[in-house]
């Protein structure tokens, strides 16, 4: 398997690895070791101490939570099982959380998405935003919205949006930024959104 992963998170931030099988046709489930005490994943099932289990399928979706406030390096081994629970592919990921949002990046290459993937995506943003889970939201409605489609774009620009969040009462370190608020209104109207453009003269009235 391959993974792609970006090393730095901003702390309370939730982090996403994306594995790719050599054969995409195994029936494999994905174990995780090694999470720092706390942590969760947002798809599966505890493992064990520091471990998780979840379906392979999923994975590309899912969120690494760190305990709250948690700042250093997780030193996770991913490994693929067969149904038997035969290990098949063991591959080692650093992960680090930083203070510092600066150097801090969920970055990934570009991935081609599929309709059923972005409905997906855009129906588990929905859901974690529902629950109060921002940031988990984001990393669904990114690559959907990076993919073109206007609801992932306006559905990530309100997980920026002050007025948004302010309804909502995030709370774990989860910060409004109008500037990318602006950018993925603007780019959810021109992806053909009807909401977009009262949404960004909204944010250009300021405070309610």
């Amino acid at each position: 398997m391959t993974i792609k992963a970006a090393r730095l998170w901003q702390v309370n931030g939730p982090a996403r690895v994306i594995v790719s099988p050599a054969d995409g046709n195994l029936d494999v489930d994905v174990v995780i070791s090694g999470l720092a005490p706390g942590s969760a994943v947002s798809i599966g099932t505890s493992a064990g101490p520091n471990r998780w289990r979840l379906p392979l399928k999923d994975l590309n979706r899912a969120a690494i939570t760190p305990p709250q406030g948690f700042v250093g390096i997780m030193e996770l081994i991913v490994e693929l099982h067969l149904a038997n629970d035969t290990v098949i592919d063991r591959k080692d990921v650093l992960l680090e959380w930083s203070p510092n949002s600066r150097l801090a990046t969920t970055s990934f290459p570009p991935r081609q998405l599929d309709a059923a993937e972005i409905k997906l995506m855009v129906k588990s943003g929905l859901e974690f935003m529902a629950n109060g889970n921002v940031g988990a939201a984001r990393l669904m409605f990114q690559p959907a919205a990076e993919a073109g489609d206007a609801v992932a774009a306006f559905a990530l620009a309100e997980t920026y949006d002050p007025l948004v969040l302010k309804k909502l009462g995030t709370r774990g370190g989860i910060t409004a930024d109008v500037v990318l608020a602006n950018s993925w209104y603007e780019k959810a109207g021109a992806l053909g959104s009807t909401l977009a453009r009262e949404r960004l003269e909204r944010l250009a009235r300021g405070p309610e």
